[in-house]
């Protein structure tokens, strides 16, 4: 799936991604750097992921808002990098995870890495309690891409 970005950015090279991995100190998905290597970030209003959560009563909606882009492109993009979000919110991050989008709020989506999760995407909410606050979105990248839906709106 092609996700339609305002701001997008270029490709990501090999090098940048194997400069992240040697950060995060595990492999990357496969199905992720297909996706960076065609898209490396940028803005995207419109696309929406209900899902269910354990934690609460009623499906839950998250709306994406930003894809961030491998490496440090702030300065030159206005949309910090994968890097740059991990070295702010590194003490809410967890081990063996990095942050590849982020909610309307700001909250970041997770990719796991640990070979147990093998790839998993989660939410990490700020809004809820500690206890509540990580939600299991998908199995892997290609799973939550393609639970991904278009939601024009309205103007």
């Amino acid at each position: 799936m092609t996700i339609e970005m305002t701001k997008p950015q270029a490709p990501v090279e090999q090098q940048a991604l194997a400069s992240l991995e040697k950060l995060l100190g595990a492999p990357i998905p496969d199905d992720y750097k297909r996706f960076v290597m065609l898209q490396n970030g940028g803005w995207s209003h419109d696309y929406r992921m209900t899902y269910q959560d354990s934690h609460f009563t009623t499906p839950q909606t998250l709306s994406i808002y930003r894809w961030l882009p491998v490496g440090r492109l702030r300065k030159q993009t206005g949309i910090p990098g994968v890097e740059e979000v991990l070295d702010h919110m590194s003490d809410v991050v967890p081990p063996m995870m990095f942050p590849f989008a982020a909610d309307d709020s700001g909250d970041p989506i997770l990719l796991a890495l640990s070979p147990l999760e093998n790839g998993s995407v989660y939410f990490l909410n700020s809004q809820a309690p500690p206890t509540k606050s990580m939600s299991r979105l998908a199995d892997s990248f290609t799973d939550f891409i393609n639970g991904l839906t278009l939601e024009r709106r309205r103007s």
